[in-house]
């Protein structure tokens, strides 16, 4: 369950922010802050979703690229040697005299019932820091500590740390080196807590680009072919509902020289080896009668929009059934808007979201800004100043908004900031078409 996530010297981020998904009090005179977006964990009151809003070239992405940066770190610092080099390469560079300054990224989560806080800080291409707290009680308490190769492991939250703290320091062995993480190297010699929390932060968060949904279509493809019964019929049925002209999809020897389904004499169908999917659809004749039904190739045919929603439905059909986040950045290219008000009401009712699943997503769609929708903590707005830094906070934390102000038309107004300022265009586009040709 995510808490929260903290970046610091990454991008455009130079400062600290802090991301949470922990939902604002609600105060008395803020009726409009409603609490079915919200769950319990813990006694933390954690927030469903959470869009984040910004001008182009805000450093919207740059959010999700640092979660992402994070999740690769633990997954593969110890078999890919040069990751924490490829992290120190995003570091804030529009200052001088700032090199010395490490990338610190720190997550935030349940695992079961116990509030982990786990980060790492890299400098120059090595972990110049890493620490893991918990709070298996009432109080949190130090799992480990990492200042460059010298490891303070505690023998009662993590058995058996200290064999691993030796190995750190030798500075000798392939697993444990400067520029790969304690808690993976641990996770990799079964240590049983270390794998335990490498592998929650590793399947509890997803994350995918909605304009990467060529690759992820492989996923749904997939599904298709080997998948559960239950998998395979919610992808045909979702497809379905968002284009009711299409029937079935189908998995099938590649038909591209034919508009017919032929079979052999056992019924199935023949072609080439090659597999490609196809939405079957109804063929009528001209008195409307309904004659058969052919396979029209998905990826010629469908839009954009369905082909998009294709790739990413096995994501949300699975962040739903487990109850893990689902991080997307670009969710609304290429989607109605009512696909997407849709996509995010499934994360907000409980019918829908029995585990309390968490949906993340960068969105330009500000017909989501609906007090009936996103309560204004679950607004993050994202802005970048003249030297390049970005910064964010929450639509909550701006003084004087009202509980019942129209956050969509504010928002496009540039009352909170965060939207582009474009009064320059009529100028340089005047000067463009008036003035002659010179060549330089």
């Amino acid at each position: 369950m995510f808490v929260e996530f903290t970046v610091e010297n990454f991008r455009s981020f130079r400062d600290k922010h802090v991301f949470t998904m922990q939902a604002a009090a609600l105060r008395s005179n803020d009726s409009g802050l409603e609490e079915s977006n919200v769950f319990t964990k813990n006694n933390f009151r954690l927030l469903k979703s959470k869009a984040i809003y910004g001008q182009n070239a805000s450093g919207k992405s740059n959010i999700i690229s640092a979660l992402s940066f994070f999740k690769d770190m633990v997954n593969k610092s110890v078999r890919e040697e040069g990751m924490a080099s490829k992290i120190w390469d995003n570091r804030f560079g529009l200052l001088s005299d700032w090199d010395d300054q490490p990338i610190r990224f720190e997550l935030v989560f349940f695992d079961d019932d116990v509030l982990y806080r786990y980060g790492f800080a890299i400098n120059d291409g090595k972990v110049e820091a890493e620490w893991l707290f918990g709070r298996p009680g009432k109080q949190e308490v130090k799992y480990f500590v990492r200042q460059y190769d010298e490891v303070d492991a505690s023998d009662r939250y993590f058995l058996g740390g200290t064999q691993y703290s030796t190995l750190m320091k030798v500075g000798t062995n392939e697993i444990f080196r400067p520029d790969s993480l304690f808690l993976t190297g641990a996770a990799l010699m079964s240590h049983e807590l270390g794998h335990k929390l490498r592998q929650a932060v590793l399947s509890s968060i997803t994350i995918i680009n909605g304009l990467a949904d060529k690759q992820k279509s492989q996923i749904s493809m997939g599904a298709l072919i080997a998948g559960t019964i239950k998998d395979k019929d919610a992808i045909r049925s979702l497809i379905a509902a968002a284009d009711r002209s299409i029937k079935d999809l189908e998995m099938l020897p590649d038909q591209e020289d034919s508009n017919t389904l032929e079979k052999d004499q056992e019924g199935l169908p023949q072609g080439k080896n090659v597999m490609r999917l196809y939405s079957i659809r109804d063929q009528y004749n001209t008195e409307g009668d309904l004659t058969r039904q052919i396979p029209t190739d998905f990826g010629k045919w469908e839009s954009e929009g369905t082909q998009k929603l294709f790739a990413i439905i096995p994501f949300v059909l699975q962040a739903l059934l487990k109850g893990s986040l689902l991080v997307i950045d670009e969710f609304d290219a290429r989607f109605h808007p009512a696909l997407t008000k849709k996509i995010v009401d499934l994360f907000h009712t409980p019918s829908t979201n029995p585990h309390n699943a968490q949906l993340i997503f960068v969105t330009h769609d500000a017909s989501l800004l609906s007090r009936s929708r996103l309560r204004r903590d679950q607004v993050c707005l994202v802005d970048k100043n003249q030297y390049g830094v970005s910064s964010f906070r929450s639509l909550i934390n701006y003084k004087g908004v009202r509980k019942d102000a129209s956050y969509e038309k504010e928002y496009l107004q540039g009352t909170y900031g965060a939207v582009p300022y474009l009064d320059e265009f009529d100028h340089i586009i005047a000067s463009y078409v008036n003035t002659g040709d010179e060549r330089g």
